[in-house]
Formats: C-alpha cells, sequence, structure tokens
C-alpha cells in the first residue's frame, strides 16, 4: 500500500527519517553564510539551544499530551517518538532562508541594537529641542 503524502511522521517527510540528516550534504554557500553570522552573533547559540531542548523536551510534550490529549499508545502498547536537534534550517524554510541576501541577514540580526540606538538618539533630540540654544553653557 502507498504511503498517504499527506500523512504525518512518514519517511518521506524529512523530519520523519530515521537518521539524522548530514548537516553539509545539503548545505549551500548561504546557508553556510547564515550560519557563521549566526555563530558571529552568537557564539554560544548551539550550546543554548541544545541545553534547551534538554531541559525543556519532556515539559513541552508533557504539555502537548494535556492540551491536545494526544497519546501515541493503543492499549498497554505505546510508541516513543524519539527528537533531536540537528544543524541547519528545516528543508521547507531553507530556500526561503537562502533567497535573503548575508547583508539582510547580518541588518537584522542587529536591528534590536540599532532599534536602541534610534530610541537613545530620539531621546537627546527630545531633550535638546526642550532646551533654549542660550541656555546651553559653552
Amino acid at each position: 500500500m502507498a504511503e498517504n503524502p499527506f500523512s504525518f511522521g512518514g519517511d518521506h517527510r524529512y523530519y520523519g527519517s530515521s537518521t539524522a540528516p548530514d548537516p553539509t550534504s545539503a548545505k549551500s554557500r548561504a546557508t553556510a553564510e547564515i550560519a557563521a553570522l549566526l555563530k558571529e552573533y552568537d557564539p554560544e547559540l548551539e550550546r543554548r539551544v541544545s541545553r534547551s531542548f534538554r531541559q525543556w523536551n519532556n515539559v513541552l510534550r508533557d504539555q502537548l499530551r494535556n492540551e491536545m490529549g494526544l497519546r501515541l499508545s493503543v492499549g498497554d502498547e505505546s510508541q516513543a517518538v524519539p527528537v533531536r536537534v540537528v544543524p541547519g534550517f528545516p528543508t521547507p524554510f531553507q530556500n526561503v532562508l537562502e533567497g535573503i541576501p548575508p547583508g539582510v541577514w547580518r541588518f537584522l540580526l542587529r536591528l534590536p541594537a540599532l532599534e536602541a540606538t534610534v530610541k537613545g538618539l530620539d531621546s537627546v533630540i527630545d531633550i535638546y529641542s526642550g532646551v533654549r540654544s542660550d541656555a546651553i553653557p559653552d
């Protein structure tokens, strides 16, 4: 019987494979540049993601089970759902992410700092415009 192409978790799905994908096989120049930018932005990012996964995996599974009533069991039998974190981007997003030039990624990663700078400059402008120029000492 042919597998339903719309089924969840089949081997034909990138997330349903029983073997971890090779992060270097589908890596393009753009993906490598984005990974380098992320490492530059936060050198500890990979370690923090792994730690977050270990810390919150069971909590999230329990929450999903409680909220959705999702149980992968029939009678006394249950099915394990292994989850692992691997380097790279999810396949559906890879083409979209790679379509964004690295200069835009660099800008987006620094956006919070730029927003803080703009906020600070706006504050200086507001203060300066509220003070008469002749009241400012030389």
